[in-house]
């Protein structure tokens, strides 16, 4: 028993560590060292980045009971990178890029509601991107 406790808290602590780290690379994508820091200092800041990173949208499938017109066809996306650069991609790629776990909506260069959701539907595909309204994200962060 003693060993299953041990072995579940150093589970958790390679977990935790392992979070950070992916947090900590998906915050330098967008911004200084410096500016990074500060984040992950900073409690509230930290759950609010990792709120946005990685609760603040969602992928699912249309449903064929949903008129496709309620959607705004999302063809291709531009993404905002740290140096000033700016790559267009396919919205397939969308797909791709939270499949691997390597998607980062920092970079992405789309307006969020402020009380509601907006979902688009990508080219292509059957699927939906939703993204959180910022209240929705303010309130995952608090939690």
């Amino acid at each position: 028993m003693r060993r299953l406790i041990l072995f579940l808290l150093a589970l958790n602590l390679v977990s935790f560590t392992t979070n950070d780290k992916d947090l900590r690379s998906k915050l330098l994508e967008v911004y200084s060292l410096n500016q990074t820091e500060q984040i992950l200092q900073n409690k509230d800041q930290k759950k609010y980045y990792i709120a946005l990173i990685y609760k603040s949208y969602h992928l699912s499938e249309f449903d064929s009971k949903e008129n496709k017109n309620d959607f705004e066809l999302l063809t291709s996306v531009t993404l905002k990178h740290k140096n000033g650069d700016k790559e267009k991609i396919a919205s397939t790629r969308i797909i791709e890029m939270i499949s691997n776990n390597t998607f980062n909506p920092l970079k992405l260069n789309l307006n969020r509601e402020l009380d509601k959701a907006k979902s688009y539907l990508l080219k292509n595909t059957n699927q939906i991107l939703t993204l959180y309204s910022q209240n929705r994200i303010n309130k995952i962060a608090k939690q």
